[in-house]
């Protein structure tokens, strides 16, 4: 045999090995890389599953609320709305007696008289959390002794509201009943031990789970490894079937392409390399009209991208970092702890919808009198964080220098502040209330540049909503909307006792819940009145903690803020 012969023999044996290395190898990390995807679909599948539980249990309490205030007011409750089909009964008890129940109108989807039996029979077994009845019903359970609210919904139903179609699913219920999906065993719905999502790898499958202690539900999502893998091992079979022959005629042919092969893919190697030590100044050129030449195409588009993709990167990190210390600044200008004048004390609080906010609330001395002052800019973020950093600077400015020749009110500070924040580059705006306090003649002197009213209540008052005095008075344009917007003062006079007067944004008032309902005015001064009676001292936090269980889990939409003041 010919040395060239046995070359040939070499470079083909060559060639077949490491060709079936490659493919060894890239069929391991196809897998490991779809064992990672899948691990990750996971996870996020089943948080959102938790969320759907969990919003289950927002959304049968707040039916229970209304069920609950339907039969104080009137003595019974009105229908479940076809837009509760997922509820389909509530049942009251009292001391495991049925007081009331109420369930929808089309029981074309289950046998009312069925569900009856079955929580009658069970009344006395059913704790707080979800329970499974029959294999048919879930029933969640509520108890507020000696009162118990269940509600029921169809199994498949809640299955649906709080699963997708990723995988099989199981559920282990409060009382130990199991419902299972094909591909779920026992064992495997019982791996769930703590509120964590958990994910475990066996020989045959992924399963994620997490257990609600609180509601004694626990749920598993089992996802079998030839599901994730079917599509290689058909490709594989269908790959060998087809190549199996013409194989060996390939190689041989491709024995005369090897330079034209390899030379590009050295260059996409070279290329590579100083990618990844940094350099995207290099760009591919290969000059046959083949597939190569789309490829260093694709390959200098990619570069270009890539590059831009991490000048973006560190765009972002650059202005997060601004962000960051814009946000350190802001809080900077807020009155950190009580502020205690003759016969006055004010705290606040604030809570910024985003990194940065356009709310701000102040006390400062001027003049020799106490100046109480909260604005909110237009917007929130960057821009409206700018023009309360003006207006910061602009009262800092004030009393430094005209504060300290002139005795000004409440409008004269408007007025500066409007010269401040107008300007023609921009159409910011800022509404706005100041207020002062002189002790000697007990007065406050107001002005308002289109803010909220804020509220003064006698502490020694009735303390019902006919006893508030709301200080509206003249209301002047926002500020920075006209250049040559006037303020007028308004005095109130102070009767002997001790006075609070709270003012705030409209951020409070427009406060959504998961349910896109607005907190609104009445709610407040419901709330405000209710705070006042039980703890005038504990007012600011009892109130910030009413407004964080308002919001719950919704995102907020605008910045909160508010101030308490202590008069007398």
């Amino acid at each position: 045999m010919k040395l060239k012969v046995k070359f040939q023999i070499l470079v083909l044996t060559a060639l077949t090995v490491l060709g079936a290395i490659s493919i060894y190898n890239t069929i391991n990390i196809y897998i490991d890389d779809k064992k990672a995807f899948v691990s990750e679909v996971a996870l996020n599948s089943m948080a959102s599953s938790k969320k759907q539980v969990l919003f289950y249990e927002l959304l049968v309490n707040g039916i229970f609320t209304k069920f609950e205030a339907e039969l104080a007011s009137s003595g019974k409750p009105g229908e479940l709305s076809s837009k509760q089909d997922l509820i389909k009964c509530i049942y009251k008890f009292n001391k495991n007696q049925l007081t009331a129940k109420n369930c929808q109108s089309d029981t074309g989807t289950f046998d009312l008289k069925e569900l009856n039996e079955a929580v009658i029979q069970n009344k006395g077994k059913l704790v707080d959390g979800i329970s499974l009845l029959d294999g048919k019903y879930v029933a969640y359970t509520n108890s507020k002794a000696p009162v118990k609210f269940v509600s029921i919904s169809l199994v498949s139903e809640f299955v649906a509201f709080t699963v997708d179609n990723l995988g099989a699913h199981g559920f282990e219920f409060r009382n130990g009943e199991m419902f299972l999906a094909d591909g779920v065993s026992e064992s495997a719905a019982k791996l769930a031990k703590g509120e964590s999502i958990e994910l475990k790898e066996t020989e045959d499958s992924f399963i994620a789970s997490f257990k609600l202690t609180d509601l004694g539900l626990s749920q598993v999502k089992v996802i079998e490894k030839s599901l994730m893998l079917r599509s290689l091992y058909t490709f594989i079979e269908t790959g060998v079937q087809i190549t199996l022959i013409p194989i060996g005629v390939f190689i041989v042919i491709s024995l005369f392409w090897v330079n034209k092969i390899v030379n590009p893919l050295k260059t996409l190697t070279a290329i590579t390399e100083k990618i990844s030590k940094g350099d995207f100044t290099n760009k591919v050129s290969i000059k046959t009209k083949d597939e190569f030449k789309t490829l260093g195409d694709s390959f200098n588009y990619m570069q270009d991208q890539l590059a831009t993709y991490i000048e973006g990167e560190k765009e972002k990190v650059r202005l997060e970092k601004e962000m960051q210390v814009t946000k350190v600044i802001q809080d900077s200008f807020f009155q950190d702890n009580e502020y205690v004048g003759k016969e006055l004390q004010v705290s606040g609080f604030y809570k910024a919808a985003s990194e940065c906010g356009g709310d701000w609330w102040g006390v400062t001395n001027i003049s020799g009198k106490d100046f109480i002052l909260i604005g909110d800019a237009t917007g929130h973020g960057a821009p409206a964080a700018m023009i309360t950093a003006v207006v910061y600077s602009c009262i800092k400015t004030i009393k430094n220098t005209v504060g300290k020749n002139e005795s000004l009110t409440p409008a004269d500070v408007l007025t500066h502040l409007n010269h401040a924040i107008n300007n023609d580059s921009h159409n910011y705006n800022m509404t706005f209330f100041v207020c002062s306090w002189e002790s000697d003649s007990r007065t406050l002197e107001f002005a308002n540049a289109s803010h909220n009213p804020p509220f003064l209540l006698h502490l020694n008052s009735g303390k019902t909503r006919q006893d508030i005095r709301p200080l509206s008075g003249d209301i002047g344009k926002r500020l920075g909307e006209a250049a040559d917007s006037t303020y007028k003062n308004e005095k109130v006079a102070v009767k002997e006792g001790k006075h609070i007067l709270f003012g705030y944004t409209d951020g409070i008032t427009e406060l959504e819940n998961v349910d896109g309902k607005q907190y609104g005015d009445g709610r407040l001064i419901r709330t405000f009145l209710k705070l006042v009676k039980e703890d005038v001292d504990q007012f600011g936090e009892k109130l910030a903690k009413n407004l964080d269980d308002y919001q719950g889990e919704m995102e907020l939409l605008d910045d909160v803020t508010f101030f308490k003041a202590i008069i007398g």
